[in-house]
């Protein structure tokens, strides 16, 4: 190939000229010359990368191995609100369950004050502690079951069994599941939701990642796993 005139673009974009073709091969070698470096070929009078032209194939580096391809990590999305709405009915019902087991051993005494707390509610001058009283011991009963439930399936788990069933997770904003701590902070977050007459479960329809009031304040995230996901993790 004597004769023949090179040039090659560099590294910093700026055009460099080859008088010879041994130049060029000592451009190989001190590694100014890739297999992907655009190279000018005097003959053809066109440009081309470097592993295209014959002359130099055997003084280029050999292209790195191509290792064999890894299965992605399940694709998580944020669960939409009818699931979220779905999974919170089923925790509804069993922690109804959960509490009539807990109180079933004063569960008379416990349906009598329901029962003259209501009477109070409807009469013209109610008795307020009566009905202190029954607000006491059911929320004195029912807030630490609620505690432990949440707690210890959204820190232990990452999900209670209503997510289970249609497998959601609660999760960090960066996608890493929740301590314990954490799980207890969006608990109390989660009152807040409740005490607001459950307007700030009413906010995840709109937000733009599904999230509700106490998924902001406690900074969580529900998700599932994408269906397109699912498919390649089933397949590997």
């Amino acid at each position: 190939m004597k004769g023949v005139e090179y040039k090659i673009i560099g590294a910093d974009g700026r055009e460099y000229a080859a008088s010879t073709l041994d130049e060029l091969r000592r451009w190989v070698e001190d590694g100014r010359v890739a297999p992907g470096t655009w190279v000018w070929h005097g003959q053809e009078e066109r440009w081309g990368p470097a592993s295209s032209w014959p002359e130099l194939q055997w003084d280029l580096p050999a292209p790195p191995p191509v290792l064999p391809m890894e299965v992605p990590e399940p694709g998580l999305v944020d669960a939409e609100f009818p699931m979220r709405a779905a999974a919170y009915v089923i925790d509804f019902f069993v922690m109804a369950a959960l509490f009539q087991l807990v109180t079933m051993p004063w569960a008379e005494e416990l349906r009598a004050l329901q029962e003259a707390s209501s009477r109070e509610w409807l009469s013209e001058n109610p008795d307020l502690m009566v009905m202190l009283r029954f607000q006491a011991i059911f929320l004195g009963t029912y807030l630490p079951l609620r505690m432990a439930y949440f707690v210890g399936f959204h820190g232990g788990m990452g999900a209670t069994p209503g997510k289970m069933l249609f497998g959601l997770r609660v999760v960090r904003m960066d996608g890493e599941p929740l301590s314990f701590p954490r799980a207890f902070g969006r608990f109390l977050a989660e009152l807040v939701s409740i005490s607001a007459l459950f307007v700030g479960y009413l906010i995840a329809p709109f937000h733009p990642e599904r999230r509700a009031l106490h998924d902001l304040l406690a900074g969580t995230r529900v998700v599932r796993r994408s269906v397109r996901s699912a498919v390649i993790q089933d397949k590997a």
